[in-house]
């Protein structure tokens, strides 16, 4: 009888904690459901995010090898608060006001699962005044319905109480976390070498924006290891008024420089598309333009050539982008504010174009605007009409395009329409001859195919463009000897 009654005591607890646990479970397998390539890249910065939450000077290692991959960073040990919240997958504060902090192993942390719902922990924890070590302690969020799910969670709440009893205090001179994830499928090895893609891209520009960050070590598939390191930030001074910055980084010892403009009040800095021999070059179209700490995958075709980082943006729910218009009251606060603060930084980004203070010798670049005006959200469609016609606006009064007879102010100068972008090269050249003799406000050969790709994104009306039958028209008011050396190369051509 009493052996009974113990069985049911132990049955009836199991129930209840399998039913409070339930919620975490669930929650989990929700997310798992919501994984795609975009979650795995996500995941490399909320593991990034996390280490920086632990330390003001963040040293970080990614193992790509032996088909499977691992995180280490060097900040500070778990507690038994924050390891248990890791392991019922809730957010679990450090409580350090000196370390301010963005992310605590919260919903976010489940995005890292794309490279492996099974994952071992090494690290300690801070027991107050010594330190127990963790060894290959085991997550295991395999199962796929909620019961099992819940079973594996406590499991492993019994297994750090069973750590707390058995493990013996250890001397520790460095600290050290490393996550290793084990994936199972194809699709986890896939998200994996996913993640991988674009750190070369964006490693130096979380560098420039987070002074937390300072080296990364990254252990590619092939054996070949890359090193980022931050060498120094300093501030340009100038007599316009822009908070300019240059930042100096090192990838295997060798110099890579960012330019960025700040207004700290309102926490925003813009890293401009300048390299270390101050050219404009164009950002990766795959990267993030939104930056909100980190990179908010997602806003990629958010269309403008510069990195906007600002920590008070209000960012969508998977950080994918930032809410800026819809018909949700819900977010109707937080769209104004992310949209003032477009406002504030398209105004920055004006101001330190008109002040010339970095001279460049090709601006074209700067003019990429592009943002998306047409797509199934009407809303979004409006608002960046009405960005778009801001930012035309402003780029319009600069004497950005190269001409024959010098710059001049992007409006002034007349672009090549579809009809002449698609022509093989010796034809093209004919082209250009022919159109040069009629009109001298148009860019120089090397630049006019890009520059009136940008002018039609533009989607601007006053925008003037050459078409075949303005070509035709001005030639026909001429007789055949003004086109001598025309001919002569249509001849050469076999045109």
């Amino acid at each position: 009888m009493q052996e009974d009654r113990n069985q049911l005591i132990e049955k009836t607890r199991k129930e209840d904690e399998r039913s409070d646990l339930k919620q975490h479970a669930d929650g989990m397998l929700r997310d798992f459901e919501k994984f795609n390539k975009n979650s795995s890249n996500r995941a490399i910065w909320e593991l990034v995010q996390n280490a920086c939450d632990l330390t003001t000077h963040c040293r970080i290692e990614i193992d790509y090898r032996d088909n499977k991959f691992s995180f280490s960073h060097n900040g500070k040990a778990f507690t038994t608060k924050t390891l248990i919240s890791l392991v019922k997958q809730v957010s679990g504060k450090y409580g350090d006001e000196d370390i301010p902090e963005v992310g605590k192993y919260g919903t976010g942390f489940l995005t890292t699962h794309t490279f492996g719902r099974k994952f071992k922990l090494n690290s300690f924890l801070d027991a107050g005044g010594y330190y127990l070590p963790i060894k290959d302690f085991e997550i295991d969020r395999t199962p796929k319905i909620w019961q099992d799910l819940s079973d594996n969670i406590s499991d492993q709440k019994k297994r750090v109480y069973d750590l707390l009893k058995e493990e013996s205090a250890v001397e520790v001179s460095d600290l050290k976390t490393t996550f290793t994830y084990l994936p199972q499928s194809d699709k986890e090895l896939e998200y994996i070498k996913e993640s991988s893609k674009y750190l070369d891209d964006y490693i130096p520009l979380v560098f420039t924006i987070n002074n937390r960050l300072k080296e990364v070590v990254i252990r590619q598939e092939n054996g070949v290891t890359d090193t980022y390191r931050f060498h120094n930030k300093k501030k340009i001074e100038n007599d316009k008024g822009i908070d300019l910055h240059q930042s100096i980084l090192l990838k295997n010892d060798e110099e890579i420089h960012l330019y960025s403009i700040r207004d700290e009040e309102e926490e925003i800095e813009i890293i401009l598309p300048i390299n270390k021999n101050n050219e404009v070059i164009q950002f990766n179209e795959k990267i993030a333009r939104l930056f909100y700490y980190y990179p908010l995958i997602g806003s990629e075709d958010f269309g403008l050539n510069f990195i906007i980082n600002c920590n008070k943006f209000l960012p969508t729910e998977p950080r994918d982008t930032i809410h800026l218009k819809s018909d949700k009251d819900q977010v109707k606060a937080d769209e104004e504010a992310n949209r003032l603060i477009i406002e504030k930084c398209s105004n920055l980004i004006f101001s330190f174009l008109e002040s010339n203070i970095i001279e460049v010798n090709n601006p074209l670049l700067y003019t990429n605007v592009n943002l998306k005006t047409v797509s199934d959200d009407n809303f979004l469609n409006e608002y960046f009409k009405e960005l778009s016609i801001k930012w035309n606006s402003k780029l319009s009064e600069l004497p950005f395009v190269k001409t024959n007879d010098g710059y001049k102010p992007i409006s002034s100068v007349s672009y090549l329409s579809d009809d002449f972008l698609n022509p093989e090269g010796d034809l093209f050249d004919c082209f250009y001859e022919l159109i040069s003799k009629f009109y001298s406000n148009i860019p120089v050969k090397e630049d006019i195919t890009k520059w009136s790709e940008h002018a039609i994104n533009w989607n601007n009306e006053t925008t003037v463009f050459i078409t075949h039958n303005d070509l035709l028209e001005k030639i026909s008011e001429c007789s055949l000897q003004d086109f001598d050396e025309a001919l002569e190369l249509l001849h050469l051509t076999g045109q």
